[in-house]
């Protein structure tokens, strides 16, 4: 299933997930090596629309053109400033993007059991206990896979 759009906020704070997908998306804008393997995975896609967009962009132009920048939306330029911000020691360490993909997935993963939690408290508050129990088991064997 696609995860949940994610909008960009307009203050500094970024979530989890967003801040770890604009530190992947900075070492893509850093290292054509780095954005190619991701560009083979068939797995890989951003949560973030915005950071799917740039990430779409850079496998297009292999960086980002200013005129092609100015040509989209005002979220799509803020999450491009979001990702230009990042403060990252210019090296790669051998385990970081791995570590900062495993952060992303938990992030996503903790949303969804959110988003699951809601449904079961919906489901229980209006008399749907099937719902409810459907729900309340799909949130034990995430958390399970989450061990």
């Amino acid at each position: 299933s696609r995860p949940t759009p994610i909008t960009m906020p307009v203050t500094k704070q970024l979530s989890a997930i967003m801040r770890a997908e604009a530190h992947l998306l900075y070492r893509m804008m850093e290292s054509p090596l780095v954005l190619n393997d991701y560009r083979l995975r068939e797995d890989f896609a951003f949560a973030t629309p915005e950071f799917q967009v740039l990430y779409d962009l850079l496998g297009q132009y292999g960086n980002l053109p200013p005129e092609v920048l100015a040509e989209q939306t005002e979220e799509v330029e803020r999450a491009w400033y979001q990702v230009l911000a990042q403060d990252l020691p210019a090296e790669i360490s051998p385990q970081e993007l791995s570590e900062v993909e495993m952060t992303r997935n938990k992030a996503l993963l903790n949303q969804d059991n959110m988003r699951i939690k809601k449904k079961v408290q919906e489901a229980s508050h209006v008399g749907d206990t099937d719902t409810a129990l459907e729900e309340l088991e799909r949130l034990i064997s995430q958390k399970r896979r989450m061990e």
